[in-house]
């Protein structure tokens, strides 16, 4: 692992029930570098994302994380610096969203200062939140505890635009200062390519293609016929 990196994965083969869905992935992460993880559906993304948090087992190949190579538990990875925002919203609906930062152990001015729309919804109960205020509330727990490595799963599932943007934006901003790594799995395309530095496209379990993100993002129409038919970017 070279001393910046964050993330490496060597040849990473990982998948369910002994069975690989993702094969020989090749994956870095620097400190501040937010990465696009791009594809279709069943592409393998999501259990990309799950072999680098621990919760699925590496078939074959590593996972080295913060210096070590890493066989352990998400628990473990989370006590030394991963943070993981699922596609579920995780939340805890009965609670409000001051119970919610103090039960995640983040700091709520920190998270107000991120996203200070959510200051006069400190008491209300998470459950009768929009669903852009409840991935507000997500992000800003999980940043306010400042990983080393941020892994964020389909963050705009239906949400408007305007609130995608925003999320990523405070993403994109939050990596930059405080040197977080960033994967970021996420269909809209351009938008992933606008705030990401670098990008995987993966099609059936592989990296079939990797680069700058501006060098991506200037064939995004080849991309989303050729490499990521079933994706709408909208």
């Amino acid at each position: 692992m070279t001393m910046s990196a964050v993330l490496e994965t060597h040849q990473l083969s990982s998948g369910y029930h002994g069975h690989a869905f993702v094969t020989d992935l090749d994956i870095s992460v620097e400190p501040g570098e937010v990465i696009a993880l791009l594809g279709p559906n069943g592409a393998g993304k999501t259990t990309t994302l799950l072999a680098i948090a621990g919760e699925l087992p590496a078939l074959s190949g590593t996972v080295e994380m913060f210096g070590r190579k890493r066989t352990d538990a998400l628990y473990k990875r989370a006590a030394d610096g991963l943070a993981f925002v699922t596609e579920e919203r995780s939340v805890f609906m009965q609670l409000t969203t001051a119970e919610n930062f103090r039960v995640g152990g983040a700091d709520a001015v920190e998270c107000l200062q991120m996203f200070p729309e959510l200051e006069p919804l400190m008491n209300r109960t998470a459950g009768l939140l929009s669903g852009g205020e409840q991935q507000m509330v997500t992000i800003a727990r999980a940043l306010s505890r400042k990983p080393k490595l941020l892994l964020i799963d389909e963050l705009s599932l239906g949400l408007a635009p305007l609130v995608v943007h925003r999320l990523l934006d405070v993403v994109r901003d939050a990596a930059s200062t405080h040197g977080i790594g960033v994967i970021l799995v996420e269909q809209k395309v351009e938008l992933a390519l606008a705030v990401s530095n670098r990008a995987y496209v993966l099609r059936d379990g592989k990296v079939i293609l990797q680069g700058p993100s501006d060098h991506i993002g200037a064939q995004v129409k080849e991309l989303e016929e050729s490499y990521l038919s079933g994706i709408a970017d909208s």
